[in-house]
């Protein structure tokens, strides 16, 4: 489910830097760097807050880039066409 709320929020953000038939590589540097925050960075401030192990946090902050590019590549691949 938090996959799905980051995406929708990824793909209102995306749309509203770039429009249908925008090259592949721009939607993929926008949804990219919206999905990097919202799976990314938000372990970071578990370790500031919380105490978690920085080594637990640069874990799941590489998962969450992974996560990141493969949210950015099914936006770039799937993006419309102009009308």
């Amino acid at each position: 489910v938090f996959c799905l709320v980051v995406s929708a929020a990824v793909a209102w953000l995306t749309l509203q830097a770039r429009l249908p038939g925008t090259p592949a590589g721009q939607v993929f540097k926008v949804a990219f760097g919206a999905a990097v925050v919202g799976h990314a960075l938000s372990h970071v401030l578990e370790s500031i807050w919380k105490g978690l192990p920085w080594s637990t946090t640069a874990r799941f902050t590489f998962d969450g880039l992974l996560y990141a590019a493969t949210t950015a590549g099914t936006f770039a691949w799937l993006w419309p066409a102009s009308f």
